[in-house]
């Protein structure tokens, strides 16, 4: 925007008590320019809204045709006949080649006097046009605060946006990571339910020997009352014997087939859980990456803006109170947003927790089965024992329960090797919420440097406001003193007179 210089200043000063019209020279018969359109606009934006009834019009080219004149003029609503208007239909024609003519130098001062009489007599003083001044400089004291209110605005949509960008993919982070802990659970549950099957298979074997060892022990009994009168008798007994062994033997196989492709699922399950939990620790790394990746991208952006925020400061001292007042209350929506984000936080912890609990409870039936295969050990201890006295009939029946048991211990350490690995899952759990913790910290501690930072700007811009004000107060001062001189020149000047 175009500046009035000092130059016109001082001669505003010096024309005191100041002038009395304003005479706006145009040429009759050139063309009508976009500037000389607005040329009582920029008077008033110099000079105040008052200057334009000590305006008037001067037109040069009298001496051209009616006609072309008329013509310049325009018909009523024409740009020519809207400034006149706004002068107040105050004009006057000269005659370019009437030079000598000082009959119209005397009615263009005439059309003078009577504007002036209309005027009360009064000229346009220094006065109003330190007042024109003073309401131009808030006019741009108002555009400017406008303006930066806009950019401040502009500023906060995009933070907000950006961080509803963020809050949104660490809710899918937390929401994907929260299904795979489901997927992992339900698996845990179909191993459980094998490791059930399995169990009662066991027992049916267990209760089958039982049975098969409680047949014989009746039919060596029966053999030994007997031996002597039914010979025959025993023969055909230890034919029976011999299929029924036959019989145990394959089913025995049966089982141990069975038993076999069970554990083959269950390694099958076992490297499946374990490729899963390594790709859930390499996503939670890249997690833990990412979120450095935006803190440390967070803490760029952040001195970017202090840049921008110092190099912007001579313009936010003008509109720091509506600035503050608009900034508390985006502070309060982000206090609230973190509260909520907080609350959020706090009930997946509360979630996490009850799976936690729940783990446990699992691990807890998962020692229960063990004690009781335990217990289940002990009862085929006792029955090896009841059935050394039948070992020429069951040797090879013991070789093949022995390879059961290995196969039963295998089975047990597996278990134990897998609730080992699920308590490691539990420790890295723990430690993401350690590291969550950690970043909430972060979090609060980037606050707090926020709030200082706050705190030294509000304390710059009281420094700034109180040497605006000292500045002014010194400009006020030697306006004054430049007032007293002028005046004082202009005394001494009369006294030559």
């Amino acid at each position: 925007m175009w500046r009035p210089s000092r130059a016109l200043t001082k001669c505003i000063f010096m024309a005191a008590p100041g002038p009395h019209v304003f005479l706006l020279v145009l040429k009759v018969g050139q063309r009508f320019s976009e500037e000389e359109k607005g040329a009582v606009e920029i008077i008033q934006n110099i000079f105040g809204e008052e200057s334009v009834t000590y305006t008037m019009l001067l037109f040069t080219g009298g001496d051209l045709p009616k006609d072309t004149i008329f013509q310049y003029f325009g018909e009523a609503g024409s740009d020519i006949r809207n400034l006149i208007e706004q002068c107040g239909n105050r004009f006057h024609i000269f005659n370019n080649k009437q030079i000598r003519n000082r009959m119209q130098v005397a009615a263009l001062l005439e059309k003078i006097d009577s504007m002036v009489a209309v005027n009360g007599g009064s000229c346009y003083t220094n006065e109003m046009f330190q007042q024109a001044e003073k309401e131009k400089q808030e006019r741009e004291k108002e555009e400017l605060r406008v303006r930066f209110e806009a950019e401040i605005l502009n500023r906060r949509k995009e933070d907000e946006k950006r961080f509803a960008k963020r809050e949104k993919l660490i809710f899918s982070q937390l929401e994907r990571q929260r299904a795979e802990f489901e997927k992992q659970m339900k698996e845990h549950e179909e191993l459980k339910h094998l490791q059930k099957e399995l169990k009662i298979q066991i027992q049916e074997e267990v209760k089958t020997k039982e049975k098969l060892v409680e047949e014989l022990e009746r039919l060596r009994k029966s053999s030994e009352e007997k031996s002597k009168e039914k010979d025959l008798q025993m023969i055909k007994t230890t034919e029976e014997m011999e299929k029924v062994r036959k019989s145990a033997e394959e089913k025995s196989k049966e089982n141990e087939l069975q038993l076999m492709k069970t554990m083959e699922e269950l390694e099958r399950m076992r490297k499946s859980a374990e490729e899963k939990s390594k790709e859930k620790d390499l996503q939670l790394m890249k997690m833990m990456e990412e979120l450095e990746r935006m803190r440390k991208s967070a803490e760029e952006e952040s001195k970017e803006k202090d840049l921008q925020l110092m190099k912007t400061m001579e313009e936010l001292e003008r509109v720091r109170k509506g600035a503050e007042e608009k900034s508390k209350e985006k502070d309060l929506q982000l206090m609230k947003t973190m509260e909520e984000l907080y609350r959020v936080r706090k009930s997946t912890e509360e979630k996490s927790k009850e799976k936690d609990l729940q783990m446990m409870k699992t691990m807890k039936e998962l020692e229960r089965l063990r004690s009781a295969e335990e217990k289940s050990k002990e009862n085929e201890l006792q029955l090896m024992e009841k059935l050394k006295e039948l070992e020429r009939m069951r040797k090879s029946s013991e070789e093949k329960s022995k390879e059961k048991d290995l196969q039963m211990m295998k089975t047990m350490k597996e278990l134990e090797r897998l609730r080992s690995a699920e308590e490691k899952s539990k420790e890295n759990e723990l430690q993401l919420m350690e590291k969550l913790k950690e970043l909430e910290r972060m979090r609060k501690s980037s606050e707090e440097k926020s709030k200082e930072k706050d705190l030294q700007l509000m304390k710059m811009m009281e420094q700034q406001e109180r040497m605006r004000k000292g500045a002014e107060e010194k400009s006020k001062e030697n306006e004054l003193q430049l007032m007293m001189k002028m005046n004082g020149g202009t005394g001494d000047s009369e006294e030559e007179r």
